[in-house]
């Protein structure tokens, strides 16, 4: 058998999605995959502990390129990709992106992480077109569609039409070697992970921060890429709130696990999540978490977590203010984590991925 696997995505980066495939793509080497690699990666993977045949695809179709990359695998995906599939001999060809070659004869698998361009870009911006009008094409197109939450699937469904029986949900993991109990003292600050466009509602959970009757004695920390649509207004907000606002950008996967572990709570109270990384890695390292009770949030921390409406800013201020001034509740938080990361394993996520591909290939 052939399986073909477009890791255009791949960057080095900790990214979701070179996080997903940096750790299910290793565990189905036994398959003996043919991997499609742009230059970089393509030495990137060489370093992995295994031999795998790859196949050398544009740089130009890496997202370290910005937004031009997905013209280009759209491009490359109609235009190039069902020659080099059939050269390959390819008899399935597995795309952990919502990408394929329309009309292809080749058996197919993507995976679809989110739909959030959909409800929180503007219509004629790129993000929506692609996530309105391609991926449903391509999850129909496709033979089966891995998605990583089952709200990611029902959206799936609803958007696109495909029926239940075409959905494998494949939920994420963390990496336990990184993510994990420090037992480092706790400091006095309040962390947010991730990247900070509108939908992930950072201003609304810094409004409700300065509303903490005690937050003169902990500081806001922002931890993730500093971007400069975003960035400045979080900071002139954090001045005009006159609270202590700190950014730690790009911290290194290590570095972050120690800011989760010291710090007294993490507040992810994002409007829209495929899955919700950012707070399993935090309940993994026994940190507190308040987070959204809206999409696919609480499928993630079931009651390890406290869950508020993130419309909210009385709510999450009052979240917060239980966490910073009741200890009992914060090593409840903190255990219930624990005991909830512990059901998430990148082991069941591949052999759940392997499930779908074999099946596909039979």
């Amino acid at each position: 058998m052939t399986i073909v696997i477009n890791l255009s995505a791949l960057i080095e980066k900790s990214t979701g999605h070179s996080v997903c495939i940096n750790n299910i793509v290793p565990g189905l080497s036994d398959l003996r995959p043919t991997l499609l690699l742009t230059s970089g990666m393509r030495k990137h993977w060489q370093r992995l502990p295994f031999e795998l045949p790859t196949e050398q695809i544009p740089s130009a179709l890496s997202p370290s390129n910005g937004p031009s990359a997905y013209a280009a695998r759209l491009v490359w995906n109609q235009l190039k990709a069902p020659n080099l599939l059939s050269r390959l001999g390819a008899e399935l060809f597995y795309s952990p992106l919502p990408e394929l070659p329309l009309g292809t004869e080749v058996p197919t698998v993507a995976t679809v992480y989110d739909f959030i361009p959909f409800h929180h870009s503007a219509k004629n911006s790129l993000g929506y077109r692609y996530t309105a009008h391609y991926v449903p094409r391509v999850l129909r197109q496709a033979n089966h569609v891995i998605a990583i939450s089952q709200f990611t699937a029902d959206e799936a469904m609803k958007l696109s039409g495909i029926p239940a029986s075409k959905i494998t949900v494949t939920p994420l993991a963390y990496d336990s070697g990184v993510f994990r109990f420090l037992d480092l003292t706790t400091l006095p600050y309040v962390l947010f992970v991730g990247r900070q466009p509108k939908y992930k509602n950072v201003e609304t959970a810094l409004k409700a921060f300065a509303a903490v009757s005690n937050q003169r004695d902990y500081e806001f920390v922002i931890a993730g890429p500093e971007d400069r649509r975003y960035t400045p207004i979080l900071r002139r907000l954090g001045r005009e709130l006159g609270i202590r606002l700190r950014f730690v950008s790009y911290p290194t996967t290590a570095e972050l696990a120690v800011l989760m572990n010291q710090a007294s709570v993490l507040v992810h109270v994002s409007l829209s999540e495929g899955f919700g990384l950012t707070v399993l890695e935090a309940m993994a390292c026994g940190t507190p978490v308040i987070a959204s009770n809206t999409t696919s949030i609480p499928e993630v921390t079931g009651s390890a977590a406290l869950l508020v409406d993130p419309t909210s800013e009385i709510a999450i201020k009052q979240a917060i203010e239980i966490v910073l001034t009741d200890s009992a509740t914060g090593r409840e938080l903190s255990d219930n984590g624990l005991k909830r990361a512990q059901k998430f394993s990148w082991e069941s996520t591949t052999s759940l991925t392997r499930e779908v591909l074999l099946t596909q290939l039979s």
